[in-house]
């Protein structure tokens, strides 16, 4: 547990590598799903992996609002109290516009970007109003969507599995450690987040000019309508490839896949 100005975020830090990759869990997955990449990675990097404030055993402050800005400011918080800078982030889904903050507004921390299952902000919303109880929008009502989550949390992440991973994946497996997780006490503020993000003016981003991968399951039924190259218009450099066998988790589904491209990306660009 690392405390920063934002509360109190839980990172694992692993390796000794010159060069340190940054990873951002995307809830209901958590540190524990990480365990098989992370050890992958620490044969050439320092890695951290961190659970976001509210999305994991993170504690946030009182008065943190769940916005994307200070989702963005926590991660700049805890990279600058592990010394870490010229990092390479590796962010799934809504996490992926947290590294285009970080790239935008404090590129000496960020020298890579990658993005998994993230298009555009205007493809995300539309796929987060979709998935949201069939469009009914009941997690994007406050106060309704708190309660929703806090009830029915362990059904949502099993049904989540169970919908979004691919053809390799062990659905049962990634709900068990879920599962764990959240009977130990975890957070999953899946409502204040999407209320957070979603309620708000659009975010401005501006192309970044650090090498980036974008990359995509394309066995996550959920994103079968998104544009995926609609991300492509926030990098100056980027390079966009598909698992053709993974879901809406390559890095995890296909972590030896996703160690390959990442290898390639810090070393050979």
């Amino acid at each position: 547990m690392l405390s920063v100005p934002n509360g109190e975020v839980r990172v694992r830090v692993s390796g000794s590598g010159a060069e340190v990759v940054v990873l951002a869990c995307d809830a209901p997955v958590f540190i524990e799903h990480y365990d098989v990449l992370i050890a992958l990675l620490v044969e050439r990097y320092r890695v951290v992996c961190i659970e976001l404030p509210g999305m994991g055993f993170s504690v946030p402050t009182p008065r943190f609002g769940f916005t994307l800005h200070e989702q963005a400011e926590t991660v700049t918080q805890v990279l600058r109290a592990l010394d870490v800078a010229a990092c390479t982030l590796a962010f799934p889904c809504v996490n992926g516009y947290l590294a285009l903050l970080l790239a935008q507004n404090a590129p000496e921390l960020v020298s890579r970007i990658v993005v998994l299952q993230t298009p555009s902000w205007e493809e995300e919303k539309k796929w987060a109003r979709k998935i949201d109880f069939r469009g009914r929008g009941w997690v994007a009502t406050p106060y309704l969507g708190q309660l929703i989550v806090s009830v029915s949390r362990r059904m949502i992440a099993r049904r989540w599995f169970a919908k979004v991973l691919g053809s390799g994946a062990d659905a049962a497996e990634f709900s068990a450690r879920s599962t764990a997780a959240l009977d130990a006490g975890c957070g999953w503020g899946l409502a204040s987040l999407t209320q957070a993000y979603f309620s708000a003016p659009a975010p401005v981003f501006t192309p970044i000019s650090q090498p980036a991968l974008v990359i995509w399951g394309a066995q996550d039924r959920t994103h079968r309508a998104t544009d995926k190259d609609s991300v492509l218009q926030y990098f100056r450099d980027a390079e966009s490839v598909s698992f053709e066998t993974s879901g809406h988790s390559p890095e995890l589904e296909q972590p030896g896949l996703f160690t390959e491209h990442l290898v390639r990306l810090i070393e050979h660009r």
